[in-house]
């Protein structure tokens, strides 16, 4: 976590003191309390910039004592590393030890941090593109001339952020492209059919001509916002 990889949090799994099978048990536990979260947000308000976490629903109990649990918590990879405690900045060393950075560390640390973060700021603008005119699209049907969706450059852009996004949502970017396309190729269809459809006698504003082409763009729609969602949870809202 010291250099903004991300990963999970264990506490009260080991003794340091303890050498497992034959010194006694290494899952110690830390005292059981309503408050652990709270505690957690604390120890870490010392680091520059700050850092998101989530935690488990509850503590896992010891079954050999329900006093004590073990407390995880998530740590989502940031894209504002190099991150900073006491005016030092750390990266994982060996064994997972936090070891000091070097000048020439944090300088690379920040340069490619900067441009990761306008990479993954550009995806999250396509996302939300492709969202916005999906709904756009769903209140005018496929009558008309209307935008495109550009996503001759999606992928790239995945690719380039793809050290900071979670395994959780690579299926879902896979798929808008894909949902994308289709849907560029049945609006040209649609078009070429002479003059829409007359609904308005039973309440239609337009003619949607293919159950097909309206469930794509429900599914482009859905898949756009749950990973919009998703990169918030991760990386705060788009713009902060």
């Amino acid at each position: 976590m010291a250099n903004g990889g991300g990963g999970y949090l264990l506490f009260g799994i080991t003794d340091p003191k303890s050498t497992g099978a034959t010194g006694g048990p290494r899952i110690v536990g830390i005292p059981v309390s309503g408050e652990l979260r709270k505690e957690f947000g604390e120890k870490i308000a010392a680091i520059e910039p700050n850092v998101h976490f989530h935690a488990a629903p509850q503590a896992l109990a010891l079954r050999e004592d329900s006093s004590r649990c073990v407390f995880v918590a998530y740590v989502p990879r940031n894209s504002r590393r190099p991150h900073m405690v006491a005016g030092r900045f750390y990266r994982r060393g060996a064994g997972g030890a936090a070891d000091a950075m070097s000048i020439s560390e944090v300088r690379e640390q920040m340069l490619n941090t900067e441009e990761r973060s306008r990479r993954m700021t550009q995806l999250r603008l396509e996302i939300a593109g492709c969202a916005e005119l999906a709904d756009t699209w769903q209140r005018l049907g496929f009558h008309g001339t209307y935008e495109r969706f550009e996503v001759g450059s999606f992928m790239g852009l995945v690719a380039d952020v793809c050290p900071m996004l979670p395994n959780s949502i690579l299926r879902d970017l896979r798929q808008i492209p894909i949902l994308a396309r289709s849907l560029n190729k049945a609006v040209d269809h649609f078009e070429a059919i002479p003059g829409p459809v007359d609904t308005s006698a039973i309440g239609l504003p337009h003619f949607w001509p293919d159950s097909e082409a309206r469930r794509l763009l429900s599914s482009l729609a859905e898949v756009s916002r749950r990973c919009e969602a998703r990169l918030a949870a991760d990386f705060g809202p788009l713009g902060t």
